[in-house]
């Protein structure tokens, strides 16, 4: 399901939304043939965009089918055709998990300037290294949508738990970001101190969820990083006394 929401902001964010499942509050069952009522939740960023007065364009997974059936193309056309209407400086694709392979999947032919995804699984494959086999089996899923390479038309701003023991290896998977996005100027990853895979919750625990949202709509880089500094897990600096070496 796909629906929209208009204030006439000088951006638009398309917002896919995470996998359905008893971890984030709803239920596993196939939700193909299941009315779904406007305000009962379950839209991944929409109501704090709409909140903000910022345009969004919501993709409703029912099905827990990893944007990896053929409806999708009639979606993709759907949302080019909207965006091809109006006027808008900047497209930004946005998601958690699930959510996060939808923004970075479609971002090439969504011609979006950039993408932020949470705790993203990159590639179909992390299905299962994600331990989500169960919905690839149930629904018979097949890799209709191959990962972009060397897309560097875009920013990716790319936030996950440094201390989750699944998200970290898929991050640092050679065959993941790095060959995605090849240029290092527009490929932004931040390890976070967390072991959450929903690290929106950890920067809503921290209250600045709503300020990363709102920097990277209005492309304001160096703000965004000095925003969520202190929340990166860096490499701790060698001591003093590890530098000192005895002189030969």
């Amino acid at each position: 399901m796909v629906e929209a929401s208009s204030f006439g902001s000088k951006n638009i964010w398309i917002c896919f939304n995470a996998l359905k499942s008893t971890l984030w509050g709803s239920e596993l069952q196939d939700h193909s043939e299941t009315y779904f009522k406007p305000d009962s939740g379950g839209r991944w960023g929409q109501p704090f965009l709409s909140k903000n007065h910022i345009d969004a364009i919501n993709v409703v997974n029912l099905t827990n089918h990893w944007y990896q059936t053929p409806e999708m193309h009639a979606v993709l056309d759907i949302i080019k055709k909207y965006i091809q209407g109006r006027v808008y400086e900047n497209v930004i694709t946005y998601g958690l998990s699930m959510g996060g392979y939808g923004a970075i999947l479609f971002a090439e032919q969504l011609k979006a300037n950039r993408v932020l995804a949470f705790g993203p699984r990159f590639q179909f494959k992390d299905i299962d290294r994600a331990g989500h086999g169960q919905w690839r089996e149930l629904l018979n899923l097949q890799p209709i949508f191959s990962p972009p390479q060397n897309f560097n038309s875009c920013e990716f701003y790319i936030l996950f738990g440094s201390q989750n023991a699944t998200d970290r290896p898929i991050i640092e998977d050679a065959e993941g970001l790095p060959l995605i996005v090849s240029d290092p100027h527009k490929r932004h990853v931040f390890p976070l101190k967390t072991a959450e895979h929903n690290v929106t919750e950890y920067l809503r625990q921290q209250k600045l969820l709503k300020s990363t949202v709102l920097l990277v709509d209005k492309g304001e880089h160096d703000e965004l990083v000095k925003c969520i500094d202190p929340l990166i897990d860096k490499p701790e600096l060698p001591s003093l006394e590890s530098l000192e070496k005895p002189s030969e």
